[in-house]
């Protein structure tokens, strides 16, 4: 709730972020559940996690077009170059969320 508050304070905000990347984005819901906010949505997942997410959406008819998915490794991957690839524009001020990652990376990772 904490996350959420803070992203749709940032985000209402005159001048606030115009985008938002979650990194390791399971199964966050934030991109659908505030997509009526001015921000554009970036997800990124490994393949398999990513891909799963979205064929259990699909299955439950909740597939949606508020994010923009990439499915990478945040360790091995350029993922900044992903983003931009994407639509993401770095002159843009970004929020990124890294909600329940961290505890998944090795000490020689983080």
């Amino acid at each position: 709730m904490i996350i959420d508050r803070i992203v749709r304070d940032a985000v209402s905000q005159t001048h606030g972020p115009t985008q938002i990347v979650i990194l390791g984005a399971g199964f966050d819901s934030r991109a659908s559940r505030f997509s009526h906010l001015p921000a554009c949505w970036f997800e990124i997942d490994l393949p398999a996690p990513a891909a799963y997410k979205q064929e259990v959406l699909a299955k439950h008819g909740l597939e949606s077009k508020a994010a923009t998915r990439i499915q990478l490794d945040l360790i091995t991957d350029d993922w900044v170059g992903a983003l931009k690839d994407a639509g993401w524009n770095p002159a843009y001020s970004t929020i990124y969320i890294l909600e329940g990652l961290i505890y998944y990376l090795t000490t020689e990772q983080g």
